[in-house]
C-alpha cells in the first residue's frame, strides 16, 4: 500500500504526490513566524514511565498515567495535588467524564472509575484480556474501550457491556467522531516488526466495517480525527504519519520528518496544526514536532525528554501542550502565539 515510489530530492513521495508535501519541500527553509512553544513546567518524580496524559475539562489540571498510579498535577500551583492508586500495572488510558468529577483509568484487563473528591474507585469494568489502550466518551450513558486483546467494547456507565467487536490484530489506539458516529482504530503488533500497521473505520450505528487499510510498514501507534472530521491520521513505528480521507477511504498524504518511531498524535483546536512525538530504543531523536496538516510545514522541533515521547495532551482551550516520556517525567508547554 505504498503506491507510487517516486522520489524527489531523495524523499519518498506518497501515492499521488500530495500537493501539501511538495509545498513542504519548497518551504522547509521558510518556517512560519510567531512565538515558539515555551516550556512552563517539568513534572518529575514518577517511579516509572509516563504512558498517558489527559487534561481536566477545566484546563487547569493534568492527569498523568504511570505504573500503578495516576498523578493529578495543577497548572496554577505547578505541583502534584493528588495521586490515585490501586491501578493494575500501567495506567495506559485516561478519560475524564464530562462533569470533571470522575476519571476513567484503563490498565491491564480492567477499567476503573475514580471519584476525584474521594480518590476511591466507584466502579470497575472487566472483560478485556489485555492492556486497555484507548478510551472514548460516546455520551452521558456510554463509552468505548479498546485493548491489545484485539477487541472493542462499548459500556454503559452502570457497568454493563453494551456491544463487543472483535478483530484479529492488537488495537493500539482509539478515536471517535460523534458527528459521523464513526470509530477509528489503529492496529499493529510492535513485537512483530514486519507486520503492517492498519487503520480500521467502523460505523458505530450499524457496527459495520467502513474500511480496513494497511497503511504502514510497521505497527500503527496512534489515531486521530482531523479538526474538520474529514480525515484521519495514523502514526507508526515506521517513523511516519499518514493522512487518510474518510468519505472514500484512501491515503492522501504522508509526513516523514521524524527519524524515530512516531508514538503519539495531537491536534491544536481550530488551527490546523498537528503535534507529533517520537522516540524509540535510542536516547537521541526523542522529538516533539509541530506542523501544518494542510502543507506539512514544520514550525517547531524540540527534544524535551531524554527518552521516547510516549504521550501528548492538549488543554481544551488549546493553550497548553503536555508531553509524557519514558524518562519518567512530563513537561508542559504554553502555545500562545504559535505560528502567527
Amino acid at each position: 500500500m505504498w503506491g507510487n515510489r517516486n522520489t524527489r530530492g531523495g524523499r519518498l513521495l506518497s501515492w499521488q504526490t500530495p500537493f501539501w508535501f511538495m509545498v513542504f519541500l519548497a518551504t522547509v527553509c521558510h518556517p512560519a513566524t510567531g512565538a515558539d512553544p515555551l516550556q512552563v513546567a517539568s513534572i518529575p518524580g514518577f517511579k516509572d514511565w509516563v504512558v498517558d496524559l489527559r487534561w481536566h475539562p477545566d484546563g487547569r489540571r493534568l492527569a498523568c498515567g504511570s505504573y500503578e498510579s495516576v498523578v493529578l498535577w495543577s497548572l496554577d500551583e505547578k505541583q502534584n495535588v493528588a495521586t490515585l492508586r490501586g491501578i493494575s500495572g500501567y495506567a495506559t488510558s485516561l478519560l475524564f467524564l464530562a462533569d470533571g468529577q470522575q476519571l476513567l483509568v484503563g490498565s491491564y484487563q480492567r477499567i476503573q472509575q475514580f471519584d476525584l473528591k474521594t480518590g476511591k474507585v466507584v466502579r470497575e469494568f472487566r472483560g478485556h484480556r489485555g492492556q486497555v489502550t484507548g478510551l472514548a466518551l460516546v455520551d452521558e450513558n456510554l463509552f468505548l474501550s479498546v485493548s491489545d486483546d484485539q477487541s472493542l467494547r462499548q459500556w454503559t456507565f452502570k457497568g454493563q457491556l453494551d456491544h463487543l467487536w472483535e478483530g484479529d490484530e492488537p488495537i493500539t489506539a482509539l478515536a471517535y467522531a460523534p458527528k459521523q458516529n464513526l470509530i477509528a482504530m489503529s492496529l499493529g503488533d510492535e513485537t512483530r516488526v514486519t507486520r503492517p500497521g492498519e487503520l480500521v473505520l467502523l460505523d458505530r450505528e450499524e457496527w459495520t466495517l467502513r474500511a480496513r487499510l494497511q497503511l504502514h510498514r510497521s505497527a500503527a501507534t496512534d489515531v486521530l480525527f482531523s479538526g474538520d472530521g474529514l480525515q484521519v491520521l495514523t502514526s507508526s513505528f515506521d517513523e511516519t504519519v499518514i493522512v487518510t480521507r474518510i468519505d472514500q477511504p484512501e491515503p492522501v498524504g504522508i509526513f516523514k520528518e521524524h527519524s524515530r518511531p512516531v508514538n503519539c498524535l495531537a491536534a491544536i483546536p481550530g488551527t490546523g496544526w498537528m503535534v507529533t512525538g517520537s522516540g524509540g530504543r535510542f536516547q537521541k531523536k526523542n522529538e516533539l514536532k509541530i506542523w501544518k496538516q494542510a502543507t506539512g510545514q514544520v514550525i517547531f522541533t524540540a527534544e524535551p525528554h531524554a527518552e521516547r515521547i510516549s504521550c501528548l495532551a492538549l488543554s481544551p482551550d488549546g493553550k497548553y501542550l503536555a508531553t509524557g516520556s519514558h524518562d519518567k517525567t512530563a513537561a508542559v508547554f504554553e502555545l500562545q502565539g504559535l505560528g502567527q
